[in-house]
């Protein structure tokens, strides 16, 4: 009784363990529903449950590999993949498959987080709100650019040349002075000097400078330049020495061919002592004592020109001199009236004396008018 109540038992646990194996062995063949069951919306359960016929549910391997295709196929069509989401998800065939072997079971991702991993667009990522402008806040300027106008203005400023004229007067030696004259704008143009009774005509060099070395008349000089459009400055300079020197000037205007001859000690024309617009000889010559000098003043190819020389003699030097005026006739002057003023120093300074005189006819070309006693002689005692 014993032996036949144990081999009872191990006869009901065999059979049980022998269901419990071919239970498993059917779930393992019928993969394909529970993955069905997998995807659907809902969740389903799944229980798995002996075949009633244990023998009837053992296969040929071949006949279970066909319903695994069979099955994994009506899985496919039920999830039906988008072509992003096979392009997405492909794979190189498991090995098994090439080998010819039936591949491992694998469960079918759920057909909604396949398209959500798959389907992705810009409008998932987050957008930033535009902000909407209140009236009450004000709305930004940009910083306003300087004007073309004021800064075009301002260069035009910067860059533009100066048209000062000026001009400077500054001592020199044998009660001379020097001016000079500084005008930009006023290159290669007439100047006029005015130095009291004195005035003669220039022209500026094409920088619109100008130096010229001018007897002074007065230990308190004053000089005044001024150009035709009414440019003009003036200068002071106080000389020293000018009571030390007799000067006697002559000035006309254009060309008027008259000139001023001293003669010194009895010279004679051409010789040592004739001191002419030919032979000016300098202002060292007065300070050495030896004689006077000439000061030609004006350019002579300026048309209608102010000319003038002025003679000085130093007080030093002594003995004698004798001045005159010649006008020689030329086809400029031939048979026209000849006008020029004389400069001499009398109590009150310098004052002028009027000289006219017509010329003889273009016939007489070439010939010189001679101006006597109209200039007293000079005499002055020796210093010793």
């Amino acid at each position: 009784m014993k032996i036949e109540s144990k081999l009872k038992k191990r006869l009901m646990t065999a059979g049980s363990v022998f269901a419990i194996a071919l239970g498993t062995g059917f779930v393992m063949q019928k993969v394909g529903p529970m993955a069905d069951a997998f995807t659907d919306d809902a969740p389903q359960e799944v229980v798995s449950k002996a075949p009633a016929d244990p023998a009837g549910a053992l296969q040929p391997l071949s006949s279970a590999r066909q319903e695994r295709k069979a099955a994994e196929a009506a899985s496919q069509k039920r999830t039906a993949p988008t072509e992003a989401t096979e392009a997405r998800f492909s794979a190189p065939a498991p090995a098994e498959e090439e080998a010819g072997l039936a591949p491992a079971p694998q469960l079918a991702k759920p057909a909604q987080q396949s398209a959500v991993g798959v389907t992705r667009s810009a409008s998932v990522l987050p957008v930033p709100a535009l902000q909407s402008r209140t009236p009450s806040e004000p709305v930004p300027e940009a910083a306003a650019a300087p004007a073309t106008g004021d800064a075009t203005a301002t260069g035009e400023t910067e860059t533009a040349q100066d048209c000062t004229v000026s001009l400077s007067a500054k001592p020199q030696p044998a009660a001379m002075v020097r001016l000079a004259l500084t005008a930009p704008c006023n290159p290669g143009e007439l100047v006029t000097f005015t130095h009291g009774p004195l005035t003669f005509t220039e022209v500026t060099n094409n920088e619109g400078g100008l130096v010229v070395d001018v007897p002074a008349l007065a230990a308190n000089a004053s000089f005044e330049a001024s150009f035709p459009l009414g440019e003009r400055a003036t200068a002071l300079a106080l000389v020293p020495g000018v009571d030390d020197f007799n000067r006697t000037a002559l000035s006309w205007e254009g060309t008027g061919g008259v000139a001023l001859h001293a003669f010194e000690n009895g010279a004679e024309f051409g010789t040592e002592g004739h001191v002419d617009a030919s032979a000016p000889a300098g202002p060292s010559r007065a300070t050495a004592g030896e004689g006077g000098f000439i000061t030609l003043l004006g350019s002579a190819d300026a048309p209608r020109a102010r000319m003038a020389e002025v003679y000085s003699y130093p007080l030093a030097a002594g003995g004698s001199v004798s001045l005159t005026v010649e006008a020689e006739v030329t086809a400029a002057n031939c048979g026209r009236e000849v006008q020029a003023k004389v400069l001499r120093k009398g109590a009150d300074g310098f004052a002028p004396h009027a000289l006219s005189v017509t010329m003889p006819g273009c016939e007489a070309e070439g010939e010189f008018l001679v101006f006597s006693g109209i200039l007293p002689e000079i005499r002055l005692a020796s210093a010793e």
